[in-house]
């Protein structure tokens, strides 16, 4: 195979050796979906329209990742307000028959541990200077290429770690370090350009449609790259560094330590979020069997598979999924969830809710698991960079302060009136402060249904890519997709005397 020299190594000329086009990881996905968990001899059940409806999500994120924003945002609110529905409906259902997989136990095991090594083995091959084109660059690495640019930093210079990027989310400011540091290595470091057959075009001299760009940001195709021959009978890709704009790459040892961080990071968090609902399904559902197939699916989504390395996405989901798992311990509890409510502040908005299911069994256990991790971050601050502003200002980010703003939104607002914004919000801290008195009797049930009804909504108003952060709420949904019957999981049944 021919290649071609990059920084000193050897690059292939394969756009497939190292990384499956992301498109086509859509359409695989959900046709193995199907093929594992649809019930063809019930063609009509609940279970198969909930894997329709989790389907039927995919072409939101193609649409973000072919740089169609808009119609992106509209597509994922729209299957946003079904899950709304679909949730609603579920409160109402009193029926769960035990629905498995089509794969047997050993299988549908084997199918989540292979998902996982591959999602992990992605981030860790189609990352930073590896990656060879704008064809495989998964969702996160163009919403992170779009954030630096519009922020008019040169993509070749490494992204500031303070600035609009991180402002615009609000929650626990050191925290978003880390998540620039780790969007800082599995993003492209440096422009990318597809190369045509040489023998139809004069080589170096590309017409604007022989251009791969991301639309709606500036062009990744640097002026004038200097090339080398390529095989006029293949198709060649070419990662052009300019000696008097290329930043003098770190050690090779300092940025082996920089990526086996940030890849095992993610790792970490994902393997939490599953081992949470194989946790909950054994503990809570009395069959293991389940959270297998619940973690499985998990994997196989195209939005665990495009958006894996987002730390703020799934560290405050992993955290949310072990409140659930320790609702027997509401100090353990309480103290998971208010870690999800440090990181990024929405979580917060699931305390009414939970104080109701608690009451007078563990409620105020409850709350002092939940204040006390908040205080103890709080305390944190004062320790943290002053280059993050000073500590007001960033106890306001924490609280969330900064998301209530009406301009420097990102997403389906920057596309329609932001005064809109406000009437969405008054509904959800109605419905937020209700799930005190309703449902009047809550159980198991009921309270992952009401969260994710809570984390869904959050998504409607979040001015930051709402509707994207489906990290949130995912694990839950599917938890309440596979459940059986809860209704005896009642607090006042089941919530231990200590602690």
């Amino acid at each position: 195979m021919d290649h071609f020299p990059y920084q000193g190594r050897s690059m292939p000329t394969s756009l497939f050796q190292y990384e499956m086009l992301p498109t086509t990881w859509f359409y695989l996905s959900s046709l193995m979906i199907i093929a594992i968990f649809f019930k063809f001899n019930r063609f009509l059940s609940i279970r198969n329209l909930d894997l329709v409806g989790l389907v039927f999500i995919t072409p939101g994120l193609l649409f973000l990742s072919m740089s169609r924003d808009k119609w992106g945002y509209v597509w994922l609110f729209a299957a946003g307000f079904i899950l709304i529905c679909r949730l609603l409906l579920d409160l109402i259902m009193v029926r769960r028959p035990l629905l498995e997989p089509n794969l047997n136990p050993s299988g549908i095991t084997f199918a989540g541990i292979l998902l996982l090594g591959f999602m992990l083995t992605n981030i860790g091959l189609n990352r930073g200077e590896a990656v060879q084109s704008v064809d495989t660059l998964r969702l996160e690495q163009i919403l992170t290429i779009r954030e630096w640019n519009q922020e008019g930093q040169d993509r070749e210079e490494s992204p500031p770690l303070k600035g609009k990027t991180r402002l615009k989310q609000s929650g626990f400011p050191p925290f978003f370090l880390l998540v620039d540091a780790t969007n800082q290595v599995l993003a492209p470091q440096h422009s990318i350009t597809r190369l045509i057959p040489a023998s139809k075009e004069e080589e170096g001299n590309f017409p604007p449609e022989s251009e791969k760009t991301l639309e709606g940001s500036p062009p990744l195709l640097m002026e004038n790259p200097v090339l080398e021959k390529i095989d006029p009978l293949s198709f060649s890709i070419e990662i052009p560094v300019r000696e008097e704009t290329a930043v003098t790459p770190p050690e090779p040892q300092r940025r082996f330590w920089q990526e086996l961080l940030a890849i095992g990071c993610v790792g970490m968090v994902q393997i939490a979020i599953a081992l949470g609902l194989i946790n909950i399904a054994h503990c809570h559902f009395n069959n293991i069997y389940t959270g297998v197939s619940a973690a499985t699916l998990y994997f196989l989504l195209p939005y665990t598979n495009q958006m894996t390395g987002r730390l703020d996405h799934i560290v405050p989901a992993a955290f949310l999924v072990w409140a659930v798992a320790m609702y027997r311990r509401p100090v353990f509890s309480g103290i998971c969830l208010g870690l999800a409510s440090v990181f990024v502040y929405y979580p917060f908005f699931l305390v009414p809710l939970w104080c109701s299911f608690y009451w007078r069994r563990g409620m105020f256990r409850f709350l002092a698991g939940t204040a006390g991790i908040i205080l103890l971050f709080y305390g944190l601050l004062a320790f943290s960079p002053r280059s993050l502003g000073s500590y007001s200002d960033q106890f306001l980010n924490m609280l969330g302060v900064n998301s209530f703003f009406m301009s420097a939104v990102d997403g389906f607002w920057n596309f329609y009136p932001t005064s809109y914004r406000i009437p969405v919000m008054a509904v959800f801290f109605i419905v937020c402060l209700g799930m005190l008195i309703w449902p009047a009797r809550k159980n198991l049930a009921t309270l992952l249904v009401c969260s994710a009804i809570l984390l869904v909504g959050a998504q409607f108003w979040k001015g930051y890519q709402g509707g994207l952060f489906m990290a949130w709420y995912l694990p839950l949904l599917l938890l309440i997709f596979f459940r059986p019957n809860l209704e005896d999981r009642v607090a006042s049944a089941m919530v231990k005397s200590l602690p």
